[in-house]
């Protein structure tokens, strides 16, 4: 497993200790951790760091998180939370709005690489289009039109059952965010941008940590 995230440099008091439990968890399962510190300023960079790492580790896996997304429980190891299947390439968590790209997991093999080097190409999707703010799309669909990187992936999802296929969506009791139903503690906590709200969410990843 190798773990990668990325950091723009906008608030160092919370971002700090979500990357210090990023590290934690890496080392206590022996998994690679990679941080990416730029001043990035929109969601499609991450799609090139993904495209760039997935082809640089040596890992089966490379496992991408929000850096707004805490890891509750470190002792529980990825391999034994995610039901891993021969036919399904990419693990993506949900939320209220369908397939969140906070969270996910890619199988390193020639399908995926040449699939995030497409995504990378791309860039932001039209937050106006048709595609996302009319049609359907099912598990995939985002309910608000805008531009985050995870609309691009649920257009290619939608479209093309090639793609789709290979997919697999992870439950809300496993990577929880606000809106989640399910009360039980989770393995990761989504924050949804919380760097506005700093003494809040430190007071609530200081509930989190054991």
């Amino acid at each position: 497993m190798n773990l990668i995230t990325a950091y723009n440099g906008i608030n160092d008091k919370v971002a700090l200790p979500f990357i210090e439990r990023f590290i934690k968890y890496s080392s206590k399962h022996g998994y690679k951790f990679d941080l990416t510190v730029d001043s990035f300023k929109n969601a499609s960079y991450k799609q090139k760091i993904i495209s760039d790492k997935l082809k640089e580790t040596t890992s089966d896996y490379l496992v991408w998180i929000d850096l707004d997304c805490y890891v509750v429980d470190i002792n529980r190891k990825i391999e034994d939370i995610i039901d891993f299947k021969e036919n399904k390439y990419i693990y993506y968590s949900k939320d209220s709005n369908g397939l969140c790209t906070g969270f996910f997991i890619i199988k390193k093999n020639e399908f995926t690489v040449k699939l995030f080097d497409m995504i990378n190409f791309v860039g932001e999707c039209d937050g106006k289009t048709d595609l996302i703010s009319k049609s359907n799309m099912g598990g995939f669909l985002n309910k608000n039109g805008n531009h985050y990187d995870q609309n691009v992936v649920k257009v290619f999802l939608n479209y093309f059952p090639k793609l789709s296929d290979r997919v697999e969506l992870i439950d809300e009791s496993i990577i929880k965010n606000r809106d989640s139903m399910d009360s039980n503690s989770p393995f990761i906590y989504h924050f949804w941008n919380p760097w506005k709200d700093t003494d809040n969410v430190l007071r609530k990843i200081n509930e989190f940590s054991f």
